[in-house]
């Protein structure tokens, strides 16, 4: 049986150009850690795109993440 999460946290995004090297894998949990920074390229936030919807994640000043519709 093959971890098809695995196979998908080692490609690169295309769209925002993070490395593997970027992205942190907990083997226990199989679970895919991004980095915001490396996500937002320096930017305070990013847009998910999710079944058509747009959500706005969104750093604030005291460094903390907010999630949008």
């Amino acid at each position: 049986m093959t971890n098809k999460g695995a196979d998908r946290s080692q490609r690169t995004s295309r769209r925002t150009g993070v490395e593997p090297d970027d992205i942190d894998k907990d083997v226990s949990a199989g679970i895919a850690t991004y980095d915001f920074e490396a996500l937002s390229q320096g930017s305070h936030y990013i847009l998910i795109r999710l079944a058509g919807e747009v959500y706005t994640l969104r750093k604030t000043q005291s460094g903390k993440l907010l999630l949008n519709k």
